[in-house]
Formats: structure tokens, sequence, C-alpha cells
């Protein structure tokens, strides 16, 4: 999985390469794009560059990773793979995700609900925007209740370790969707 994401940041850097190089041409040759060699197209660079690299994907790529590696690292996944599951961890940790799983669905049954869209529906909404975000952080508590109570926690500092585990395993994926989104505003900013 990890040589995916070093092949698919190779592209990236590619791509980071070639758009602009693309955008600089296309001007060159009269079409109607912006330059970013061009004043506007620095200006652009400098005042959204930023705000391109963080971004609600990158959020999201960041609350993944925490929650694959408290799952992988400390508790179910790999008590799963081995066949000992500590039980009344597991019970635990499950009723806490469950009740916590209902009441983030619990928005879309509630009429007239301040997390769905301004029209009253579930696309787009806040709540759709909020759903994963929340649903990652549902994981990563359930997956620190099941290590504290099987006792694979070796205090309250190793929560932060536990936490950002798989943000330090799996770092090349974080790199990749800032690079992506980087790249999707140059086309659309160069290009559209």
């Amino acid at each position: 999985m990890k040589k995916i994401a070093y092949i698919i940041c190779l592209i990236n850097l590619a791509l980071l390469l070639l758009v602009p190089l693309t955008a600089w041409l296309l001007s060159v040759l009269n079409f109607d794009v912006v330059n970013l060699v061009s004043e506007e197209g620095i200006r652009w660079l400098f005042s959204h560059g930023g705000k391109a690299l963080l971004s609600y994907q990158l959020t999201m790529v960041v609350f993944l990773l925490s929650a694959v590696g408290v799952l992988q690292e400390y508790g179910l996944a790999k008590d799963i793979a081995s066949k000992h599951l500590h039980k009344r961890a597991f019970y635990v940790s499950s009723a806490f995700f469950s009740i916590c799983f209902i009441l983030l669905l619990l928005p879309t049954v509630i009429p007239q609900n301040a997390l769905l869209g301004v029209t009253g529906s579930l696309l787009p909404s806040p709540w759709m925007m909020g759903f994963p975000l929340a649903l990652c952080l549902n994981v990563i508590v359930s997956g620190i209740i099941y290590a504290s109570i099987k006792g694979t926690l070796n205090g309250f500092m190793d929560i932060p370790r536990m936490i950002t585990i798989g943000i330090s395993k799996y770092s090349i994926w974080i790199v990749d969707v800032m690079m992506i989104t980087l790249i999707v505003r140059l086309i659309k900013f160069c290009l559209l």
C-alpha cells in the first residue's frame, strides 16, 4: 500500500511541474488561461496556495489515519486477527460506539434539524460534512476505551501516541492529499 502512495506522490510531483508549465505555454500561444508566472498567478499562489494545502480533504485523511492507527496498533484489528478478543473491553467499546453512532444518525430522522441543509435535505448539509469526521472520532475514542479496559494502555500519556501512530505510519498519504488538492486548485485557477 505504501508503494502505491509513493507512486502517487511521484505522479503528483510531475503534475505540479506540468500544470504551471502547460498554463505558461498555453498563455504564450494566446489561449485564455492564467499564467502562474504572471503577476496575477503569483498573487494567487501566495494568497491561496496555503488554503489549497489546508483543506477539508486533508483534515479527513488525518482523522482517518488516526482512526486506522488506533485500531491497528492498540486494539480490535490485532485481536480479531489473532482471535484473542477481550470480551469485556469489546462489549464496552462496542456499546459506546453504537450509542454514539445512533446519536450521529439521529439528525437524519428529525425534521427541521439545524444540521440539515437550508432546504431540509441531507445532501448537501452540514451533517454530511461533519459525519465522516465525527465517525472517525468515534472510532478513535472507542479504540481508546478498548485499549484502556484491555490493559494495553500504559498510562494517560500513552493516549497521544496512540492517536498519532497511524498519522506517522501512513504520513505519505497526507503529503499525497495535500499535493492533489493543490493540483486541483491550480488547474481550476489556471485552466478553467
